[in-house]
């Protein structure tokens, strides 16, 4: 097996897991505007975009067809699981008041991001939207473990991806045919479990 088609197959895996976290957490109740209902739609998000992703390596990349529609659709769903991730972060952590401005700062960032990747060619884009809000996330869970609005499995969960981006951004290549991208998903796995369990003690009111 190629290293492409491992990338794609460890894709559908992890949109599979996702998936079913996704799934999981849509059947506990949550209100909405509340950082549990948020957190859904990022879930969600992150399994629509692993699954995108394997569609792209194993059928558009594999045979050689137009990449770019398939790629920008991957971006967008990055972007809003990037959107729900903020809100998550306001619902959780902020005042109500404070809320309001992030929802706003939210709509301007996605706004923003979707043009760039309109005009832009490069997963750079991606990055550079994606990093501050996930590295803001764990920050504020940290401090927030503090006052009981934070937990060690989210922040585990989010320092798992972390480190997941980090091995993929190096390029490390050293267990052919499991290259940077297949190693990128094996080491999400758990952080989506994490992130899962975590997710059991966000708030479910506004």
């Amino acid at each position: 097996m190629t290293a492409l088609q491992l990338t794609a197959l460890t894709d559908f895996i992890l949109a599979a897991l996702a998936f079913f976290c996704a799934g999981a957490l849509a059947a506990r109740p949550a209100q909405p505007r509340s950082a549990g209902w948020y957190w859904r739609g990022a879930m969600f998000c992150l399994a629509l975009a692993a699954l995108l992703g394997g569609i792209d390596h194993g059928f558009f990349e594999e045979t050689a067809l137009p990449r770019m529609p398939i790629q920008r659709g991957t971006w967008v769903v990055v972007g809003l699981m990037t959107s729900a991730l903020l809100l998550t972060l306001g619902a959780q952590f902020l005042s109500p008041a404070r809320q309001g401005l992030v929802r706003a700062v939210a709509a301007v960032q996605l706004l923003a991001y979707l043009l760039a990747i309109a005009v832009v060619d490069s997963f750079i884009v991606v990055v550079i939207n994606y990093l501050p809000v996930i590295l803001a996330m764990l920050a504020f869970n940290l401090r927030g473990m503090r006052k009981g609005s934070g937990h060690w499995t989210l922040a585990l969960g989010i320092a798992v991806l972390l480190l997941a981006s980090t091995v993929q951004a190096l390029g490390y290549d050293g267990f052919s045919p499991i290259d940077h991208n297949v190693l990128y998903h094996l080491i999400s796995m758990p952080g989506v479990v994490l992130l899962y369990v975590g997710s059991r003690h966000l708030k479910t009111k506004p």
